[in-house]
C-alpha cells in the first residue's frame, strides 16, 4: 500500500513458486549440507531482507531438497555474491562456486562455475532455463564450493546465496513495454 509505512507485505514466495527460499527464516531449513561449519545462513549481505545462505573455507555442498519438475518447463533463479573484505572475505583463485542440479539419471551437471578470484563483492543474478534432463520428480539444486581457507576455526573465502527459485517457464516469455502513469 503506498504511503503506509506500517503496511506488511502480503507476498508468499512458497504459494507463487515451485520452490522458494529467501532464507528469511535464518536458517537451512530446506537445504542439507555436507559441513555445518562451512555452510549456513548470515546476514553478511542479501539481495532481498537481511539474510542469505553462505559458504566458506572449503570443500562444502548445499543441496536442496527433492523437488518434484515432472514434465514441467522450469527456469532456476539464484542471486550470488562473491565474498569481500567488506562484509565477510573474499575467495581466491580455485575457490569457485559451482551451481549444478540433479538429473534424472542421478548425476550432478553445473550450470555455471563462477571464477573465486574475481572482483570482490560482485554481485552475480542468473536465471537458468532447465534443460528436459532436469524435469523428473527427484529434482535437487546444489550450490557446491570447491576449495578454500580455515585455520583454526576462522573460515575465509565466502560466497553468499540468496532468492533462489523456480518457476515455470513459457516459451516466450511474456514481455511487458512498461507501467502506464500511476494514478494518485
Amino acid at each position: 500500500y503506498y504511503g503506509n509505512p506500517t503496511a506488511t507485505s502480503e507476498s508468499d514466495g512458497d504459494s507463487t513458486f515451485i520452490f522458494f527460499d529467501d532464507f528469511e527464516t535464518g536458517s537451512l531449513t530446506k537445504w542439507s549440507t555436507s559441513n555445518v561449519n562451512r555452510a549456513g545462513v548470515g546476514t553478511h549481505t542479501a539481495k532481498s531482507g537481511i539474510y542469505s545462505m553462505y559458504t566458506r573455507g572449503g570443500v562444502v555442498n548445499v543441496t536442496s531438497g527433492i523437488i518434484n519438475l515432472s514434465n514441467v518447463k522450469s527456469v532456476l533463479h539464484v542471486w550470488v555474491r562473491r565474498g569481500s573484505d567488506d562484509f565477510s572475505e573474499d575467495p581466491d583463485a580455485g575457490e569457485d562456486l559451482l551451481i549444478r542440479y540433479l538429473d534424472k539419471l542421478g548425476r550432478w551437471v553445473s550450470l555455471e562455475r563462477f571464477q573465486g578470484d574475481g572482483q570482490p563483492g560482485e554481485i552475480f543474478e542468473r536465471t537458468y532455463i532447465l534443460p528436459d534432463d532436469a524435469l523428473h520428480s527427484g529434482f535437487r539444486v546444489m550450490v557446491r564450493q570447491v576449495d578454500g581457507d580455515s585455520w583454526w576455526g576462522w573460515y575465509y573465502d565466502y560466497w553468499h546465496i540468496d532468492d533462489v527459485f523456480i518457476r515455470r517457464y513459457i516459451s516466450p516469455e511474456p514481455v511487458h513495454d512498461g507501467w502506464g502513469s500511476e494514478e494518485v
